[in-house]
């Protein structure tokens, strides 16, 4: 009699564990119900980890006024042979657009004949732009040569998308006077802005003015960079390029 009551415990026991999805340890397994809301979790966890909202890059205004330092500017000859004359600091000839300091194509006295210098931003990441309207924003003043029959010395803005290896020319707003034609016969080469469309001669009214230039859509990657490009020829000088307060807005 006690055999048969325990081998009918056994058995209720038994089917016990079998419907509740037990293993032979006693541990719960998780029943096919369970598994559907695994996937769906395992789903979740993947958009999480792999979304446009985690791994879309990032899309933050940034403004440079210079006052504590280059702001991870980088600056150095163009073109091989040429001096670079960009120099960050206060200027003898003219007061920065804000503060005390700003960047020059010379601090004190005129750039010199045959100088080519590029001033680089660091590399920004503009990957998650995509919708957002971005546009680079600075106020700059110049005084080149002044030539009557060409534009022998200039600067202009350029802008990449692989974080300087390749440069593409921009369209400002105000725009520019014309293409940079200088005469190199007396330098080493000529300089890269050369043939380019750039700011030359005199800035109309002399004063600081406020440059925007749109970012499109193509430039939305993570290593975005622009520079600042330099040139003068074999000939006459002047007190040169200022640049100050530089900002990426994004909208």
């Amino acid at each position: 009699m006690k055999t048969s009551t325990h081998l009918v415990l056994l058995l209720t026991i038994a089917l016990a564990w079998t419907l509740a999805g037990c293993d032979n340890s006693g541990n719960i397994l998780i029943g096919d119900d369970d598994d559907a809301s695994g996937d769906d979790d395992d789903d979740d966890t993947g958009d999480d980890d792999t979304g446009d909202d985690d791994t879309g890059g990032t899309c933050d205004g940034v403004a440079f006024d210079f006052e504590d330092g280059d702001g991870g500017f980088a600056h150095q000859s163009s073109d091989g042979g040429f001096d670079d004359p960009w120099e960050l600091g206060t200027p003898a000839d003219a007061d920065c657009a804000s503060g005390d300091n700003c960047w020059a194509t010379r601090l004190e006295g005129e750039y010199g004949n045959c100088e080519a210098g590029e001033l680089v931003s660091p590399v920004l990441d503009l990957s998650g732009c995509d919708g957002s309207a971005v546009q680079l924003v600075f106020m700059h003043l110049f005084r080149f040569e002044q030539g009557q029959q060409a534009n022998y010395d200039g600067g202009a803005v350029q802008m990449s998308t692989d974080g300087g290896d390749h440069w593409v020319d921009v369209e400002p707003d105000p725009p520019y006077t014309g293409f940079i034609d200088g005469n190199y016969s007396e330098c080493l080469d000529s300089p890269q802005i050369d043939g380019h469309q750039g700011w030359s001669n005199v800035i109309p009214g002399n004063n600081w003015d406020k440059v925007s230039v749109e970012v499109g859509a193509e430039y939305f990657t993570d290593a975005f960079r622009f520079r600042f490009l330099f040139g003068s020829d074999r000939g006459v000088t002047e007190e040169g390029w200022y640049v100050d307060d530089v900002s990426i807005i994004v909208e």
